[in-house]
C-alpha cells in the first residue's frame, strides 16, 4: 500500500475569512497571518527572515574577508610608524570583518532553509 501523498508545509487558508495558518508538513502551527495580496504572498516559513542568494553571500563573504586582511596589515603598519593615519584602515578593516560575518550568517541561515525545505517526506 501506497503512502498517501503529503502536503508540504507553506501558508494555508485556515477556515476564518482572510487569514492563514501554518502547516509544518506534519500538522498545523499556531502561527497565522492576515491574508497577503498575491503580489507580497510568499512561503517562507514563521520566524525565517533569511533573503537573498546562497552563493552569492558566501561569495561575499569570501570577498569581505580577502578585503580585510590588508587592511588589517596596512593598520598594523600605520600603528608601527606611530602615526594616527592608523584610523582609515582600521575602520575598513571592522566593517569588512563585520560584512563578512553577517554575509556568512545569511550563507548558513539560507542552506538550512534549503535543507529543510528539500527533506524527503515519509
Amino acid at each position: 500500500m501506497t503512502d498517501p501523498v503529503q502536503t508540504p508545509p507553506g501558508w494555508y487558508p485556515s477556515g476564518v475569512p482572510g487569514e492563514e495558518r501554518w502547516w509544518s508538513g506534519v500538522d498545523w502551527t499556531t502561527h497565522v497571518r492576515p491574508t497577503p495580496s498575491p503580489a507580497v504572498a510568499d512561503q517562507r516559513a514563521p520566524g525565517t527572515s533569511w533573503t537573498g542568494n546562497k552563493n552569492g553571500s558566501l561569495v561575499g563573504a569570501i570577498v569581505c574577508s580577502a578585503v580585510a586582511i590588508p587592511a588589517a596589515l596596512a593598520t598594523l603598519l600605520a600603528l608601527l610608524s606611530g602615526t594616527i593615519m592608523f584610523l582609515a584602515p582600521a575602520f575598513c578593516t571592522l566593517v569588512c570583518i563585520g560584512l563578512a560575518v553577517l554575509l556568512f550568517l545569511n550563507y548558513r541561515g539560507l542552506s538550512r532553509n534549503e535543507r529543510a525545505t528539500s527533506a524527503p517526506r515519509p
